[in-house]
């Protein structure tokens, strides 16, 4: 039988008068990955935010384990368990990995004044090696890949004994073999009853590796269902109100594809990372820049913008380079 610990129900918020939930619900097993989805401002941050103390609600209960509990602040969350990570990290770029895994919690002695440093890369080193990463715990944040600081990130949590984490779009910048790694540590994390919310947009990852999905639109809870139970139609219908093939309709825009291009990028090189990338753009146009992550779509951004140099090819604005 399906043990809840954690149970939000009827909850209300709003800010400045406009209400942003509307007595919503959310319920988290445990040992599951239970996805939370619906469009942007559905009010999945705004709960998740509710539940780790970052807001107040205005009305409604959430319960752990069965009984009643408000959050003050994020520490409290943290006391009980709960952990968020966000999409953007919260790590010390310039500190080690043990420093930023331990922050504000560290090993200690002579009467809590001195860190025990040795001690701390000791149980740092642990925790990544329980599930499996090799990253050096003296190593400097800023030195690891992407994927690294996100296991990094995890293992933060679970120096708190986190055992529920809020995952928010937790690949959206990692690679297909990162991607990976993180869903072998999701699985290896319900083994060891941890329950994973798992806030994302990607639909195939969703029926990749989530148990349940809640669905929201407006502030409201509109699904919640077993994953095998629900299709990918019925669950866009949820968060939109309508069918994929309505929400996916082309529209068309009055653009003047004759004119003359207020952008002009020609044959751009940007050595390891672009070549020969070509494309205009029109007054009034929307150009999309699509493509996999490390597929190129930042840097060619970054040389148009001056951030980085390119090393072949030009840029012209109205005509001039």
């Amino acid at each position: 039988m399906s043990t809840d610990v954690l149970t939000m129900r009827d909850i209300d918020k709003a800010f400045n008068g406009n209400p942003v939930l509307r007595h919503a619900g959310f319920t988290l097993r445990k040992g599951e990955c239970h996805a939370l989805m619906g469009e942007n401002g559905a009010g999945k941050s705004t709960l998740m935010k509710i539940l780790t103390g970052v807001y107040q609600r205005d009305a409604g209960t959430v319960q752990i384990d069965g009984t009643d509990v408000s959050f003050a602040a994020p520490r409290d969350a943290e006391a009980a368990g709960i952990a968020m990570i966000f999409q953007e990290f919260s790590l010390i770029p310039t500190l080690t990995v043990a420093q930023n895994i331990f922050l504000g919690h560290e090993p200690k002695r002579g009467n809590n004044i001195f860190i025990r440093d040795a001690e701390m890369i000791r149980r740092a080193h642990d925790i990544l090696q329980e599930f499996g990463e090799n990253i050096d715990p003296r190593a400097r944040v800023e030195d690891l890949s992407v994927g690294a600081k996100q296991m990094v990130e995890i293992a933060k949590a679970l120096s708190k004994n986190a055992r529920i984490i809020v995952m928010d779009e937790p690949t959206a910048s990692l690679s297909e073999s990162e991607v990976e790694t993180l869903f072998r540590l999701v699985n290896q994390l319900k083994t060891q009853g941890i329950s994973i919310v798992y806030i994302s947009h990607r639909m195939a990852e969703i029926y990749q590796i989530c148990d349940r999905i809640t669905a929201m639109r407006d502030g409201r809870d509109m699904l919640t269902a077993n994953t095998s139970d629900v299709t990918m139609e019925e669950l866009i219908r949820a968060m939109l109100g309508s069918d994929s093939t309505a929400a996916l309709d082309w529209i068309a825009r009055d653009v003047d594809m004759t004119a003359a291009p207020v952008l002009e990028v020609e044959n751009l090189r940007v050595n390891g990372y672009v070549e020969d990338v070509s494309f205009a753009v029109r007054p009034g146009e929307i150009l999309g820049l699509a493509g996999l992550t490390g597929s190129g779509r930042t840097e060619i951004v970054e040389a148009i913008f001056g951030i980085r140099q390119f090393d072949g090819g030009s840029v012209r604005i109205d005509g001039p380079p």
